[in-house]
């Protein structure tokens, strides 16, 4: 099947895109499906808010894997949780977003990388398709409420896995990505 990104419904366009290399500047199409990847070669993956104003910035509370393009399908692997890179066993790193002739608004993006890795009971059961989702808060920067609103892991609490109790974010969407075929 092609690789997809899927909105939640609603008004917020939120797009999530496979890059090719950590540069973001060249990614995957649907032309290009199935996409492979290699084992523990790393993934780069790019989250943007379309057609939003400039006093709005993107954030990931949650980011997971799971072998289905339901979201909600276990098992699930967490590679963000609470906006904060859940780094074991499967390192992620964020990567800065600069302006340049394709982003004028940085702060409608996120950017993440991720090694590729097998989701498996046992040795001889290697998964070989997944699908990334994230959960999406748009943050009024004139307003930021506490919480992920903050940035990205700003709270050290959030660190530890615990819920930021605070007030609800302007808006929320989902975003879904797959498949990716490890080899």
């Amino acid at each position: 099947s092609e690789p997809y990104a899927e909105n939640a419904k609603g008004q917020l366009q939120v797009s999530m895109r496979l890059s090719l290399d950590d540069s973001f500047s060249k990614f995957y199409r649907l032309e290009d499906s199935p996409i492979m990847n290699y084992l523990q070669q790393p993934l780069y993956f790019e989250v943007e808010l379309m057609s939003a104003t400039n006093q709005v910035s993107l954030e990931l509370e949650n980011c997971w894997v799971t072998l289905d393009e339901d979201k909600m399908s276990q098992p699930r692997w967490d590679l963000i949780i609470n906006g904060c890179p859940h780094t074991d066993p499967h390192h992620v790193v964020f990567h800065p977003v600069w302006t340049d002739a394709r982003v004028q608004h940085p702060s409608h993006f996120k950017r993440f990388e991720v090694q590729m890795f097998a989701f498996a009971e046992n040795e001889e059961d290697l998964s070989l398709q997944v699908f990334v989702h994230c959960d999406v808060v748009i943050c009024d920067t004139r307003n930021p409420l506490g919480g992920i609103c903050n940035g990205q892991c700003s709270d050290p609490e959030n660190r530890k896995g615990k819920r930021h109790i605070s007030e609800e974010p302007s808006s929320k969407s989902f975003v879904t990505f797959g498949p990716v075929i490890m080899s």
